[in-house]
């Protein structure tokens, strides 16, 4: 019977000193964690206008490609800059959907948009010499033959 009362009192024990030195490490987490200033950084989506990419395939327009994107950038980043960014976004764009490396629109495939999501982005932020675009999205990407755009072609 004593062996019991010893069994409880030591269980009770442990739990009250676990329970103490818990308290005791949350409490010292939550100090250094004031310490800790949290930078809460804010984004904005800028959406480009509609571009439109001529599509050439063994010396001819095969088609068009019309395309719109949303960028996010960092707010503050946005402010300080004396141009606008989306004017280099819209050019990096044209250039790498026109280039047909990273997406093919002369085949009739399925698009890889991460890919082109992911060029874009590292071709932006290359060419600004800083890390400004956080993430690309693709608004609208339509794919337009040579005989369907604007009444088809003119003889």
């Amino acid at each position: 019977m004593l062996k019991y009362i010893f069994v409880g009192l030591w269980v009770c024990g442990v739990t009250l000193g676990s329970a103490y030195g818990v308290m005791l490490w949350q409490a010292q987490n939550q100090y250094h964690a004031k310490d800790k200033p949290v930078e809460k950084v804010e984004f904005e989506q800028v959406k480009t206008k509609v571009i439109s990419v001529p599509i050439v395939h063994e010396g001819k327009v095969r088609g068009f490609v019309l395309a719109q994107f949303t960028f996010q950038i960092e707010a503050s980043m946005l402010k300080d800059m004396a141009v606008k960014p989306d004017i280099y976004f819209v050019d990096e764009a044209f250039r790498i959907i026109y280039s047909g490396e990273v997406v093919n629109f002369s085949t009739l495939r399925k698009p890889d948009l991460p890919a082109l999501a992911k060029v874009i982005k590292e071709s932006v932020n290359k060419r600004l010499g800083k890390d400004l675009v956080h993430e690309v999205f693709v608004q609208e990407l339509n794919y337009i033959p040579q005989e369907q755009f604007r009444g088809g072609t003119r003889k």
